[in-house]
């Protein structure tokens, strides 16, 4: 069994991480753009928030985007890249919790993503975060999740 990372902090991505949040990038995907990637720290459409152990170390990130389409604001989950050698100890366990908390911040009613379908990994840690699977991507091999909030339950008053 692989150890858990402790003491996971999430937060905001800040412009100084812009280094090793490529760095991340190139490792979970093996191949990063630096300009694109830039981009989208330094932007104002699209926001970042990552994952830090408590050596300092980015250990992951995700970037996303929140629309209104059809009266209905939706987050959606652009990139979820997690170092290889952080994998399986509790960084993703972290990061999207932490994310789908905010969708009130963010007025948003539910959060979209698409993964490959092959991926199980990824699956099953989007699953174990509440996402569940809605549809067929249009991309080949391809499928979208998506994460509702549960309602919450209005408790009965008591007549005394």
């Amino acid at each position: 069994m692989t150890k858990k990372l402790n003491n996971l902090t999430c937060r905001m991505i800040a412009r100084g991480d812009l280094k090793e949040v490529v760095a991340l990038h190139t490792d979970a995907f093996f191949n990063a753009d630096e300009e694109e990637i830039a981009r989208r720290v330094k932007g104002k459409k699209e926001r970042a928030m990552v994952c830090v152990s408590r050596s300092g170390r980015i250990e992951g990130y995700v970037f996303f985007d929140c629309e209104t389409v059809d009266k209905e604001r939706t987050m959606y989950i652009a990139n979820v890249g997690v170092r290889t050698k952080s994998r399986n100890k509790g960084v993703c366990g972290a990061m999207l919790p932490w994310l789908v908390k905010r969708l009130a911040r963010y007025k948003c009613n539910s959060a979209n993503l698409i993964v490959s379908s092959g991926n199980n990994f990824a699956i099953r840690c989007y699953e174990s975060a509440g996402f569940c699977m809605s549809r067929k991507s249009g991309m080949s091999g391809m499928s979208g999740m998506k994460y509702r909030p549960k309602e919450k339950s209005k408790k009965k008053s008591k007549a005394a």
